[in-house]
């Protein structure tokens, strides 16, 4: 067996050297990479190991890794992708055997092949398909700087198609000094057309739904927060009592928008929602003074994720920003977040958050941002350098679910949700 190095190359050795331990093989985790190579082939050709387990090994590790930029798609309807049949056409443009294949180890790109597929596995129930993941093998030039010299570098990018939830993603490495034509953006532009042309996959655009999930993700993540501070019982009690101030507040003054509830005046809320202000300043003031003495870590201790940078247009269309130090620094401890509530409470949208999730990985903290500024699709990008896993995806990629769905699936989210057009972030 001689196993092209372009596939080596893009995963980390010592991830694919534990999942091969999952057959009974045994080896030093610390074997040099020069007979690392050397070692996979003789697992072949000795029999210690079948080509198709090796296969598999590298299709899991090819989904995740080192393909840190990704692309989700809603999908406008499955009832034409349901059966093998619906596939043909892309089968047999690629050359496919069928939707149930693996060659990733014997499949190099031979001259004049730019594009390729090297896998394809599907699943399916009583002849009804559910899902289709496709590995494409793309030959990418990359131009060394300074020096100006060519290469060739060997990208996978996984496609996952759920027909049963109608959406379709895409991964790359986001590999730099890329050609112009060749760039990870412009490879998956030529991915998700040729899905389309051969493939009858048609995609339908988020309008701004997308922007409103992450709006929710971000007065979740800051709710979760606020509810460490020792006194949050306290402040969130005196919420019964604002009403009454605000009556004594504006009570006498001659306003020609205003409402009575229960005997006590108030603002009308299409002029200006005082008694949220006031709660919001209530928050301020009990945050303020809790960082005054202390850490925000001490926060954070039990949060297992928060939010590091924030992007959002306003309802005259001005986009702003607000970053943490260094870009990871929560930034809930900022006066200017803060004050942008308003904002992101009448808009109640989001263009892009980068959340960092503190204790998800063993590699430490992960760096993920959601990028909604695309109507077409979602941008979701690892930003940190990192090796993630199945599980790691899972996790970031199942809070975006949630936040999607209109239905809670949790009682902390639900209650969330119950307070989502009562309680100012």
């Amino acid at each position: 067996m001689d196993i092209p190095k372009i596939v080596i190359a893009n995963v980390r050795k010592t991830n694919l050297i534990r999942r091969i331990k999952e057959y009974g093989i045994d080896s030093n985790l610390r074997i040099s990479d020069d007979d690392f190579k050397d070692w996979l082939d003789d697992l072949i050709n000795s029999g210690k190991m079948q080509e198709s387990d090796l296969n598999d090994c590298f299709f899991e590790e090819l989904m995740y890794g080192y393909r840190r930029l990704m692309r989700v798609y809603k999908i406008t309807q499955t009832r034409h992708l349901r059966e093998a049949d619906d596939w043909q056409n892309l089968l047999d443009q690629f050359n496919c055997p069928s939707l149930n294949f693996n060659s990733i180890i014997s499949t190099p790109i031979v001259n004049g092949e730019t594009l390729k597929i090297v896998a394809i596995r599907s699943n399916a129930s009583q002849d009804r398909i559910h899902k289709v993941e496709i590995m494409f093998l793309y030959r990418m030039r990359i131009v060394k700087n300074g020096t100006n010299s060519m290469s060739t570098f060997y990208s996978y990018i996984p496609v996952v198609i759920d027909l049963d939830k109608k959406i379709l993603i895409m991964k790359i490495w986001n590999k730099e000094e890329a050609y112009e034509g060749d760039r990870p953006n412009e490879q998956l532009e030529k991915v998700i057309g040729l899905l389309q042309e051969y493939g009858g996959i048609t995609t339908r655009g988020f309008t701004d739904s997308h922007q409103k999930v992450l709006y929710k993700m971000s007065k979740s993540l800051f709710d979760n927060f606020f509810k460490e501070l020792p006194n949050y019982d306290l402040v969130v009690a005196k919420r019964d009592e604002i009403p009454s101030i605000v009556d004594s507040l504006i009570r006498g003054i001659d306003l020609q928008n205003y409402e009575e509830n229960n005997g006590l005046m108030s603002v009308n809320k299409d002029t200006l929602d005082l008694n949220g202000e006031l709660y919001k300043i209530l928050q301020q003031v009990a945050l303020s003074d809790y960082l005054i003495n202390n850490s925000i870590e001490n926060l954070l201790v039990s949060a297992d994720k928060f939010i590091s940078k924030i992007r959002f247009s306003d309802r005259d269309n001005l986009t702003a920003s607000l970053m943490g130090e260094a870009g990871v620094k929560c930034i809930f401890d900022a006066q200017t977040y803060m004050c942008i509530r308003n904002s992101l409470d009448i808009v109640e949208k989001i263009v892009s958050l980068v959340v960092n999730y503190s204790s998800m990985s063993v590699r430490g903290k992960m760096l993920v941002k959601y990028d909604a500024a695309t109507n077409d699709y979602l941008v979701i990008h690892i930003i940190n350098d990192c090796y993630y896993t199945s599980e790691d995806f899972s996790k970031f990629w199942e809070i975006y679910e949630q936040y999607e769905s209109s239905e809670c699936v949790d009682g902390e989210i639900r209650a969330l949700c119950q307070e989502y057009n009562v309680e100012a972030m």
